[in-house]
């Protein structure tokens, strides 16, 4: 019988080129990219194609390479992976976990959209430790840190916002809030997740 650990999940990276998420006739696959279910990492054909095991609980993602970048949402959050968890969380959680996600699609492919830099400098903002606990304190951040940002105008923004753990305080209902205020800064947001940021 086929099981999850000998089937293999397949794909496409490509450039998108129109930035519509889906791959289009004039759309090139991109070769030497590396893409990761969790625990394996493999690198692209020259036609962007990859094959990955398939693990019960795992995140398809891609790993942005240099000159391009994966597309954003409309809180700037990066779209750079596929959740595979066909039963859900294991158990019961506080805030509810990660609903089941069925059966793995097809084919997972990845766009990627080329950009230029004139510079080899990278700069990012890195918010470390802000634990929001309430929408008051989300307001206290909007209200500091989020307004400086603002007024020091689009370079002091820089090429990405890091924020390094502990983003709310246990109540992960203000996560989407956060992300929001976050996306005004319109910069991409790429989140690490601390103690006080899990779904226990």
């Amino acid at each position: 019988m086929e099981t999850d650990e000998t089937r293999s999940v397949q794909g496409i990276v490509f450039v998108d080129l129109n930035q519509s998420g889906k791959r289009d006739a004039n759309e090139r696959g991109l070769a030497g990219v590396k893409v990761s279910n969790g625990a394996d990492v493999t690198v692209t054909a020259t036609d962007g194609a990859y094959t990955l095991p398939v693990k019960d609980d795992m995140a398809v993602m891609v790993i942005q390479p240099s000159g391009y970048q994966v597309p954003h949402n409309d809180k700037w959050e990066p779209q750079f992976s596929y959740q595979h968890k066909p039963s859900g969380s294991a158990k019961r959680l506080r805030f509810g976990g990660i609903p089941a996600t069925g059966p793995l699609p097809e084919a997972i492919n990845f766009p990627l959209i080329p950009v230029r830099s004139n510079s080899d400098q990278f700069r990012c903002i890195v918010l470390g430790d802000i634990q929001t606990y309430s929408n008051q304190e989300i307001g206290y951040v909007r209200d500091s840190t989020i307004d400086d940002l603002h007024d020091r105008g689009a370079e002091a923004r820089g090429d990405c916002i890091l924020a390094v753990g502990d983003v709310v305080g246990d109540d992960l209902r203000l996560i989407p809030r956060v992300a929001e205020l976050l996306g005004t800064l319109k910069t991409p947001q790429w989140w690490v997740h601390g103690n006080h940021d899990i779904d226990f």
